[in-house]
C-alpha cells in the first residue's frame, strides 16, 4: 500500500520536475532536515549532494511524489532517538529506497541499489534494516500526517523564494509539482 493510495500512479500525473530540479530540491531539503534535526554532514556540500541527488534520480527515474516520501523517511528517522547517521548521501539514499519500495511495490531490489550506487549489498541491506527499525517498521503515512508534509514543503519553497536573489532553478516546477500532488491527495481524502 502507498504513503498516497489515493493519488493516480506516478506515470499518469503530468509534474514538471526533472531531476536536474528533483535533485536539487531534495539536497537543499536535506540539508536543512539534517541542519534540524541537530546531525553532522561531514565532508558533503550542499553541490556535491545535489550532485548525487541528480545522478540517482537521472539514472532511476523516480518521481517526485517518491522524493516527497523519502525527504518524510528521513526526516521521521533523523527525528527518533535512535538514529544513526551513516552519512548524508547514504542515509537519505535508504530512504530514497525505503520510498521507492512503499510507493513502487518493490521497483528496484536491494541488489540492484548496490549496482547502481556501488555501496556493497550487504551495506545497504543493514543500513535499511538500521532505519526501518529506527521508525518501528511504520512506513504508512495517514493522510493528516502527508498533507502536514506538503504544507511544511510548501512553505519552504515559499521560504527558498524570499531568501535567495536569485532563487534556486527548482522552485517554479517543484512549487507546481507540489501543488498537483496536493490536490490529489484532498480531492481523494
Amino acid at each position: 500500500m502507498s504513503l498516497l493510495p489515493a493519488l493516480t500512479p506516478a506515470r499518469d500525473i503530468q509534474l514538471r520536475a526533472g531531476h536536474r530540479e528533483l535533485g536539487e530540491f531534495s539536497a537543499h531539503v536535506v540539508f536543512s532536515i539534517y541542519k534540524m534535526a541537530d546531525f553532522t554532514f561531514g565532508y558533503v556540500t550542499p553541490k556535491n549532494l545535489s550532485n548525487f541527488c541528480e545522478e540517482l534520480l537521472q539514472s532511476t527515474r523516480l518521481s517526485c511524489t517518491v522524493i516527497i516520501i523519502s525527504l518524510k523517511y528521513l526526516q521521521k528517522y533523523l527525528d527518533s532517538r535512535n538514529a544513526i547517521n551513516f552519512g548524508v548521501e547514504r542515509t537519505y539514499l535508504i530512504a530514497i529506497i525505503l520510498a521507492d519500495k512503499f510507493h513502487n511495490d518493490h521497483r528496484y531490489s536491494n541488489q540492484s541499489w548496490s549496482e547502481i550506487t556501488e555501496i556493497p549489498f550487504k551495506e545497504i541491506n543493514y543500513m535499511e534494516s538500521t532505519f526501518l527499525k529506527c521508525l518501528n517498521f511504520q512506513m504508512y503515512i495517514n493522510g493528516n500526517e502527508c498533507m502536514d508534509w506538503i504544507n511544511f514543503l510548501t512553505e519552504y519553497i515559499k521560504a527558498q523564494q524570499l531568501l535567495y536573489f536569485v532563487p534556486p532553478r527548482y522552485i517554479d516546477s517543484i512549487k507546481t509539482d507540489i501543488q498537483i500532488i496536493s490536490k490529489l491527495i484532498i480531492r481523494h481524502a
